[in-house]
């Protein structure tokens, strides 16, 4: 393969009429084949703490991790020597495996629930430009290097360059980055 197969200069009209809007944008980049041979991080959102598998050991390790657990844990154990404890073994361990539980119980709803989120966010629909023409396709099938149009009040699905707005030249955008920075006033962007 030539050095002139490899690195070459790609060049589209992006020609988009909307009843709602107007989009005309044109864009050259130079397209490197060698770097899109490369294995490129996917666009999937996972904010999960835990898998199947390692609920219960990490949970487990988060749980004794803490100053009040340890505590229990401490209690619990010196609560089985006869000579050394006040109390019954039954009802201190059985007050820690309650206090242990109930807060397993409560990280793996929060992370179900964590895990239902991240797949609806997955699963929203974004508009790409592929084949000639913009297609509906998943969040987590953005590809680096895909023509992403985002609408007006549309989440932005992924780290994106700004090549042109419906303002026409020179014209700017507003973005609310709560997600990334907690701030909810709007930024301007050109």
């Amino acid at each position: 393969m030539s050095e002139n197969d490899e690195l070459r200069i790609f060049h589209a009209n992006l020609d988009v009429e909307d009843s709602d809007t107007s989009c005309c944008a044109s864009m050259a980049c130079l397209f490197d084949y060698r770097a899109s041979r490369k294995k490129f991080a996917s666009n999937t959102i996972r904010t999960t703490k835990y898998s199947l598998l390692t609920f219960f050991p990490l949970n487990l390790f988060d749980q004794l991790s803490r100053m009040f657990n340890i505590f229990w844990l401490i209690q619990s154990v010196v609560s089985l020597i006869p000579r050394l404890s006040p109390s019954t073994p039954e009802t201190t361990v059985s007050g820690f495996a309650f206090i242990v539980l109930v807060s397993m119980a409560k990280d793996a709803y929060e992370d179900y629930m964590r895990h239902r989120s991240d797949s609806a966010c997955n699963r929203t629909l974004v508009s790409v430009w592929r084949d000639g023409a913009f297609v509906q396709v998943a969040s987590r099938s953005v590809r680096v290097g895909d023509v992403v149009r985002v609408e007006e009040d549309e989440a932005v699905p992924a780290d994106l360059v700004l090549l042109g707005t419906a303002e026409g030249p020179g014209g700017s955008c507003l973005l609310e980055t709560a997600n990334l920075d907690g701030e909810t006033n709007l930024k301007r962007f050109f």
